[in-house]
C-alpha cells in the first residue's frame, strides 16, 4: 500500500479506536451510577435523569462501533486488537515506509529462498549490473550482502523502489535503536506489536526483518 493509503487506513483504525473508547467510557458510567442508584436509600431524580442521559448516549456509541464492525460484546478483545493494527500502520506510515511491504512480502513467501530455482534465476539476473552499489549499500546498513541482495528483490516486486527500501532500512535501524534505549517514536509502536526493542536492537537488521515480519502477521 501506498503511504498515503496507509495514512487513511491508520485514521480510520484510530476513529474505531475511539468508537471502542467512547462505548467503554459510557458502560462504565452507567454501571457506576446504576451502581449509585442501587445504593442510595431514596429516590433521586437528577440521579434517574443522569441514567437515562448516560443510557441515551451509551446506545449512541454502541450503535458507532457496530457500524465500525467492532465486537461490542468483547470491547477489551476488540481495543487490544485495534491498537496493535494502529501500530503496524503507524510503523508502516510514520516510521519505516516502504519496509512494512517488504517485509510483509517476506513472510508471505516472496523472498528468494522461498521461491525456489526459478526465483533464484531472477534474482541473479537482477543482480548482475547492480554488485557494487549493493555492496557499498549493504556496508552502509550493517546488512549481509546476500539478505541485502534478497531484500532488495523482493522490495521491487512489492512495488517499492530500492531507494525507498534503503530509506525505510536507515529508518528501521534508527528507530529501533531509540526503542532500545526508551526513547523515540518506535518505542510503543514495538511495545504494541509484542517486540522487546532491547532484544530486537541487538539483531542484525535483517533479523529485525524477520521478527517485524513475523510480528505483522499476527495482527
Amino acid at each position: 500500500a501506498s503511504a498515503a493509503k496507509l495514512g487513511k487506513a491508520y485514521r480510520e483504525t484510530n476513529k474505531q479506536l475511539a468508537a471502542v473508547k467512547a462505548l467503554n467510557k459510557y458502560k462504565n458510567k452507567l454501571a457506576e451510577l446504576k451502581a449509585k442508584q442501587a445504593n442510595t436509600t431514596h429516590s433521586s431524580r437528577r440521579l434517574a435523569e443522569g441514567i437515562k442521559n448516560v443510557e441515551r448516549q451509551y446506545r449512541s456509541a454502541k450503535r458507532s462501533a457496530k457500524q465500525y464492525g467492532i465486537e461490542v460484546n468483547n470491547l477489551a478483545r476488540a481495543q487490544k486488537k485495534l491498537q496493535r493494527k494502529a501500530a503496524l500502520q503507524k510503523f508502516g506510515t510514520k516510521l519505516m515506509p516502504g519496509v512494512g511491504k517488504v517485509a510483509a512480502s517476506i513472510k508471505r513467501g516472496a523472498g528468494v529462498l522461498a521461491g525456489g530455482a526459478t526465483a533464484a534465476f531472477g534474482l541473479s539476473a537482477w543482480t548482475a549490473n547492480r554488485l557494487d552499489p549493493i555492496a557499498k549499500t549493504a556496508d552502509k546498513l550493517g546488512i549481509g550482502i546476500e539478505a541485502l541482495q534478497e531484500f532488495q528483490y523482493a522490495a521491487e516486486r512489492s512495488g517499492v523502489s530500492v531507494q525507498q527500501f534503503n530509506l525505510g532500512t536507515q529508518r528501521m535501524v534508527r528507530r529501533v535503536a531509540e526503542a532500545a534505549k526508551g526513547t523515540g517514536e518506535a518505542k510503543n509502536a514495538l511495545a504494541e506489536l509484542g517486540l522487546n526493542a532491547q532484544w530486537l536492537g541487538k539483531l542484525k537488521p535483517e533479523q529485525q526483518y524477520e521478527q517485524i515480519a513475523e510480528a505483522m502477521s499476527q495482527v
